[in-house]
């Protein structure tokens, strides 16, 4: 995913006038490489779109996993659950561990309650396995908010590297270009930062996932255990 998103950063800036204004950034003097380096670039613009297709699929998996069926309304409602969450945190807990706690008595049972857009959670359900659905609930969520607001800011970033390259082709001498340039090489620094807290936010929320799971299937077994055993004879 992360090599994903880096090709997608390189094919912006040498699918860019950059190619062609003279600057050595990313392609040296030598047209055969340059020429190279072209052929190159439109192979990673195609794997930039199905990546982009991939983040795109992977929020309407989420979406689905939570009962969410408008995820622009979802965002709009729960942009503030990130924060919600934060206020929730003891001194020194960190948001992984109160994801996995579950908060005190009832804080998780107020979220759900607030943002009335989670409905996969049967009604139905009772203790410790309805509590850990609703962590389950809200961790999806809460990956789903984070997810929107990394994939706005990439697209915020590449706009901005597209509109720095096309300044490059009509900037008017080399220190200029160069500076433009520069600039162009910071904001490729920016999207690695971005792209690797999102790779890493996927990965917490994925062990958060397989853990609250493992939970879940336990307080199920328990439910199942305490059920009352039927009696074939008054059937």
């Amino acid at each position: 995913m992360k090599t994903r998103f880096r090709t997608l950063i390189l094919a912006c800036a040498i699918a860019s006038p950059l190619a062609h204004a003279g600057i050595p950034v990313l392609v040296d003097a030598d047209p055969l490489r340059e020429a190279e380096w072209m052929k190159e670039a439109q192979q990673w613009l195609q794997t930039a779109e199905h990546y982009k297709d991939q983040i795109q699929a992977y929020k309407s998996q989420l979406a689905t996993a939570t009962g969410v069926r408008d995820i622009a309304d979802f965002v709009d409602q729960a942009k503030s659950l990130k924060s919600d969450l934060e206020t929730l945190r003891k001194p020194g807990q960190s948001l992984n561990d109160l994801l996995l706690s579950g908060g005190s008595s009832g804080q998780f049972d107020a979220l759900y309650e607030k943002y009335k857009i989670f409905d996969t959670c049967n009604s139905g359900q009772s203790g410790s396995y309805a509590n850990v659905c609703k962590q389950q609930v809200i961790n999806k969520a809460l990956q789903l908010e984070q997810t929107d607001e990394i994939q706005n800011q990439v697209s915020q970033t590449l706009g901005e590297i597209n509109t720095l390259s096309n300044r490059v082709a009509m900037a008017k001498d080399s220190k200029e270009s160069q500076d433009l340039a520069n600039s162009i090489q910071l904001k490729t620094v920016m999207l690695n930062t971005l792209t690797t807290q999102w790779e890493m936010s996927v990965k917490s929320a994925e062990k958060r996932e397989k853990v609250l799971e493992d939970e879940r299937f336990k307080q199920w077994r328990q439910q199942q255990s305490n059920s009352p055993t039927a009696d074939l004879n008054n059937l």
